[in-house]
C-alpha cells in the first residue's frame, strides 16, 4: 500500500482525486496497523479489521 501511495505522490500533478485515493490507501493502512495492534481478541481489533475491509472493498470498488 505504501507503494501505491508512492507512485501517486510522485506524479507530477497531484488532482482531487490522487489526494482522496491518497487519503482512503492512509486510513486502510491504519485500520490494519489497528487491528494487528490489538487483535482478534479485543472489541478494538475486531472493528479496526471491519473498517479495513470495508473501506478496502470500496477502494477496489472505483
Amino acid at each position: 500500500m505504501q507503494n501505491e501511495i508512492l507512485k501517486i505522490e510522485v506524479k507530477p500533478e497531484l488532482v482531487s482525486a490522487d489526494r482522496r485515493e491518497i487519503k482512503n490507501l492512509t486510513a486502510i493502512m491504519e485500520k490494519l496497523s489497528e487491528a494487528a495492534m490489538f487483535g482478534s481478541e479485543w472489541d478494538e481489533g475486531r472493528r479496526a479489521k471491519k473498517a479495513a475491509i470495508v473501506k478496502l472493498r470500496k477502494v477496489s470498488a472505483t
